[in-house]
């Protein structure tokens, strides 16, 4: 009954797809997070081309299970590395993102080699929650930081101040799938399907399942796209 079938594998859009979707979008990418990691950004975006190490004034950074950053104080800075990016790469760092579910973008203009650039960044939509990370996606976060010479305490003090001031057990991870946690309900704004979650959906080691494309998983491999 089964003999003559295929599998179908969705490969993603083409090359022409991506490339007209993108070609207005600023090519200059700031990272503070996990794809400030060496061996992650060259998975997930092997035409990028490391510009140098950099800090995002008015800014503040959040542990929320994984990084964000909130505005804050002017004198307020975030550490990362500044990114120059292709159409692919840019596509990759969406569908990595949850764009524009999970993280939304901003811009700003910034000056790279005497030149004003348009510079993006992601921050998360849902900004309410504080939590720990997980091991995993913390020691990504900490080779990152290595990786390009950046001051390690900023990050372990970010850790630090989101033990003390957790307030949530769930990382709000399904809105990278426009999936709400909190209603435990999945928008399908085509059907308005609901999905009834089992509590054990909710559990920590569940949701830290899907959020392995944030590190590395148990075995030493990473879990990039």
């Amino acid at each position: 009954m089964f003999n003559n079938y295929f599998e179908y594998k969705w490969k993603g859009p083409s090359a022409q797809q991506v490339q007209a979707k993108y070609m207005k979008h600023p090519r200059y990418y700031f990272a503070y997070g996990s794809n400030l990691n060496k061996k992650q950004m060259s998975v997930r975006c092997p035409t990028a081309k490391f510009i140098g190490a950099a800090e995002l004034t008015g800014f503040k950074l959040v542990f929320r299970g994984v990084l964000d950053i909130e505005h804050a104080h002017a004198n307020s800075k975030v550490l990362g590395a500044i990114f120059k990016v292709k159409s692919r790469d840019i596509y990759n760092l969406d569908q990595y993102e949850g764009y524009p579910h999970f993280y939304t973008k901003e811009t700003v203009i910034t000056k790279i080699r005497n030149k004003n650039v348009k510079l993006f960044y992601y921050l998360m939509v849902n900004q309410g929650d504080v939590k720990p990370p997980s091991q995993y996606y913390y020691d990504a976060c900490a080779e990152g930081y290595n990786d390009w010479g950046l001051d390690i305490r900023r990050l372990r003090q970010c850790r630090y101040n989101s033990r003390q001031e957790q307030n949530t057990k769930v990382v709000d991870c399904g809105a990278k799938w426009n999936i709400k946690t909190r209603t435990k309900t999945i928008n399908v704004p085509t059907t308005n399907a609901r999905y009834n979650w089992e509590d054990e959906d909710l559990n920590q080691d569940s949701l830290f399942d899907d959020l392995k494309p944030y590190g590395f998983n148990n075995k030493g491999g990473n879990n990039v796209r």
